[in-house]
């Protein structure tokens, strides 16, 4: 598969995700829509940088796509109990090699641990707030009852919280008890990046931020419909 049509593919796979729908078939926004509207300087300080240095970031980013969709379904399968290396058909080689050291970071860390999962990539929806989500991992980690998402980025950043704290508010909605941690695994694309690990106990005020970013995002959609 060569990058560009990998490319595509990954846009596609976007395209056509079902959605999140309430009992009453209302179509709900995600999680990580509703967080878009909040601002990110650190990207646009990466992306300003990438431009003075002449790299075109739409092509960068494409490329780091790949391997990071890759990377995070050899993550998610070895943690079902599956074969990582499944997931590489249709790859071409240098991917799949570029993938498979990000995936040896992530196997680094998990080896040393015991980890049970419970729910994984399980599509829920807030009746009470009207939102969508599908978190990477619910189970315990060591003893503890852990909500986790994977991430294939530059860093760990203040609104994945804000996102985990969403979706540990939908496993308690939705009839699950409540986590202890909420962890951020930040699996690396590419030399530049490095692998993190970062956990919350209490993300109360990322709830609350959630919630703004909820009440903004709902403002912006009646305005423009104005």
């Amino acid at each position: 598969m060569s990058a560009a049509t990998a490319a595509a593919e990954v846009k596609a796979r976007a395209r056509i995700r079902k959605g999140y729908y309430l009992k009453d078939g209302t179509r709900v926004p995600s999680v990580t829509t509703m967080l878009d509207v909040i601002a990110k300087p650190a990207l646009l300080a990466w992306h300003n940088r990438m431009g003075l240095e002449g790299i075109d970031t739409s092509k960068f980013v494409n490329s780091l796509a790949i391997i990071g969709t890759l990377a995070h379904a050899m993550a998610t399968a070895y943690l079902r109990g599956e074969s990582p290396e499944a997931e590489c058909a249709g790859y071409d080689k240098a991917t799949i090699d570029l993938a498979e050291n990000c995936f040896l970071s992530f196997l680094s860390w998990a080896k040393d641990r015991e980890i049970v999962p419970v729910l994984m990539e399980v599509p829920m929806v807030s009746e009470t707030f009207r939102y969508g989500g599908k978190f990477d991992f619910y189970g315990t980690i060591d003893g503890r009852l852990t909500v986790a998402d994977f991430k294939t980025g530059s860093g760990i950043w203040p609104e994945h919280f804000h996102q985990l704290a969403a979706y540990g508010h939908l496993l308690v909605e939705n009839g699950h008890d409540k986590p202890t941690d909420y962890l951020v695994i930040n699996i690396p694309r590419a030399a530049s990046e490095s692998f993190d690990t970062k956990t919350r106990t209490d993300v109360s005020d990322d709830w609350e931020m959630f919630k703004l970013a909820m009440g903004m995002y709902r403002l912006q959609a009646k305005i423009k419909k104005a």
